[in-house]
């Protein structure tokens, strides 16, 4: 006994109290130990866009994919939400302009944003780039990840529809992160992507198009680790995000 008092004794953590942090990343852990993805570094994975216009296929290619740097991935994953804030678009400017920045194009107007969604430190946009549409990740006032969505414009998709376009994971260890990306028609009232571990992640949306992120591999997984949920005015149907072509 007097041996375990000793050891309690030098623990330096002791008094220590885990932190909302602390339990985010260490329910991530858990999850990629049940998955057997502990440790590994998940490769960026998307399903290339498929969207129409004037019959040609439509290709996402990848601008650049920047992992979350120390200190900043703590403080998005500690003040990360399940729910989004949506700013308007004139609040969004900022980040906005940092993406605009990344891409060296010019400075951006409010119209240009099409999706804005924020989570603790961390957003989302959308946004009008050249002829077509990216995607851009931002914390703080820092961008971390942009990607092409499409170089066109694209049609609105049928009422109740949802696609998922582009979803992904990056990190490792117990920094690893999710992001997807789809489109939505306009008797769509909500979109929830729905975990293994019972977490319920609702999308931000805006113009027909939907988008989240999250501490968490899920996003570069193929193993049925998470559910797209679709809400209309008659229901909620539940999807594989890979059906959803």
């Amino acid at each position: 006994m007097n041996t375990m008092k000793n050891l309690r004794d030098l623990d330096p953590a002791r008094d220590r109290e885990p932190s909302h942090v602390d339990w985010v990343r260490s329910t991530a852990h858990v999850e990629r130990v049940i998955a057997g993805t502990h440790d590994v570094v998940r490769p960026v994975w998307r399903r290339p866009l498929t969207l129409g216009l004037a019959g040609a296929a439509l290709a996402a290619t990848m601008i650049a994919g920047i992992s979350l740097v120390p200190g900043a991935t703590d403080e998005a994953f500690a003040r990360w939400t399940p729910t989004p804030g949506q700013p308007s678009n004139e609040q969004a400017l900022p980040q906005a302009n940092a993406c605009t920045s990344a891409w060296q194009a010019p400075a951006p107007s409010p119209s240009d944003i099409v999706l804005a969604e924020t989570r603790g430190v961390a957003s989302i946009l959308v946004l009008k780039k050249g002829n077509g549409l990216a995607e851009c990740m931002v914390v703080g006032d820092k961008v971390f990840n942009y990607q092409a969505l499409t170089d066109g414009p694209v049609p609105p998709l049928p009422d109740t529809q949802v696609k998922t376009e582009t979803w992904s994971s990056s990190g490792d260890g117990d920094e690893v992160y999710s992001r997807m990306v789809g489109r939505m028609g306009p008797g769509v009232t909500r979109v929830e992507l729905h975990l293994r571990n019972g977490q319920v992640i609702t999308a931000g949306t805006g113009s027909g198009w939907w988008t989240a992120w999250w501490p968490g591999p899920e996003g570069g997984l193929a193993d049925g680790s998470m559910k797209v949920v679709v809400h209309t005015a008659d229901g909620s149907t539940s999807h594989d995000p890979g059906d959803l072509n």
